[in-house]
C-alpha cells in the first residue's frame, strides 16, 4: 500500500467528519460555542505527519598519507674509476706556478727507478721577503681529504696570506690522490690498484718535508718549519 495515498485518504476523512460534527453541533452554539470552539481548535491543529525514513550515514574516508622514502646508505668502495681519458686537470695560470720538487725527493721504485708520479708544490715568499730569501717555512695541505682537491685552490687564499704576512715561507704540496682524483703522471686507478693508496700518500709528505728542509728558503736557525 502507498503511504502517500494513505496520507491523502486521511486528510479527506478528517476533513468530512469535522464538518459533520460542525454541523451537528452548530445547534448547540448558543449554549456551549466557546468551549466547544476552543477544544475544536485544539484538536484541530495536529496535521497528519507523514513517517520520513532516517538516512544511513554514509562513512566518510580518510587517505593514508604516503610515507616519505628513506634514502638508504651505501658503503663507501674504492671502485676502480672510470674517467676518459685518465689524465690528470691541467693547472691555471695563476702564480706561482708549480714547480716540480728536486728529482732526489722525487718517488722512485725499490730499483731506484724513478716513477712517473711527479711531485710539484707552489711556493709562496712572506711578504716583504726578508734580503736573505731564507726564514720559516710551512708546509700548507689543501683540503679534499685526500682525494680531491689540489693546490690552486681558493680555500688556500686566507691562510696563504696571513702567514706569508706573518714572514713565512708558505709550500703548498701536491701529493698523489685516492680514487677518483690524479695529479700529474700518477697512474690511473683502473690500471695500478696501489696509485693513491697507502702508503704512497704519506710518503709523498715525508718527501716533501725533506725537499722543504733542503730547500735554500730554509733557515735552520730562524723558526724552522712547521
Amino acid at each position: 500500500m502507498n503511504p502517500t495515498n494513505n496520507a491523502s485518504t486521511l486528510q479527506r476523512f478528517n476533513a468530512s467528519t469535522l464538518q459533520r460534527f460542525l454541523k451537528s453541533v452548530s445547534l448547540y452554539f448558543s449554549t456551549i460555542g466557546g468551549c466547544v470552539l476552543f477544544v475544536l481548535f485544539s484538536v484541530r491543529i495536529a496535521p497528519p505527519v507523514q513517517a520520513q525514513s532516517t538516512p544511513t550515514p554514509t562513512p566518510t574516508c580518510t587517505a593514508t598519507p604516503t610515507p616519505t622514502p628513506v634514502q638508504s646508505c651505501t658503503v663507501h668502495s674504492n671502485d676502480p674509476c672510470q674517467s676518459t681519458p685518465c689524465l690528470a686537470p691541467s693547472y691555471p695560470p695563476d702564480t706561482p706556478h708549480a714547480v716540480p720538487i728536486p728529482t732526489p725527493f722525487q718517488p722512485h721504485d725499490a730499483a731506484g727507478n724513478l716513477l712517473p708520479t711527479v711531485l710539484e708544490w707552489r711556493i709562496f715568499p712572506p711578504t716583504p721577503e726578508p734580503t736573505s730569501h731564507k726564514g720559516p717555512i710551512v708546509l700548507l695541505l689543501h683540503e679534499g681529504e685526500f682525494d680531491s682537491g689540489n693546490i690552486f685552490s681558493r680555500l688556500l687564499t686566507d691562510p696563504e696570506t696571513d702567514l706569508t704576512a706573518e714572514g713565512f715561507y708558505v709550500f703548498v704540496p701536491a701529493w698523489p690522490l685516492a680514487p677518483c682524483g690524479l695529479i700529474k703522471g700518477q697512474a690511473c686507478h683502473a690500471n695500478d690498484p696501489s696509485s693513491g693508496r697507502p702508503p704512497q700518500q704519506t710518503d709523498a709528505i715525508k718527501a716533501f718535508i725533506r725537499a722543504a728542509r733542503a730547500d735554500s728558503h730554509y733557515c735552520p736557525a730562524s723558526d724552522g718549519m712547521t
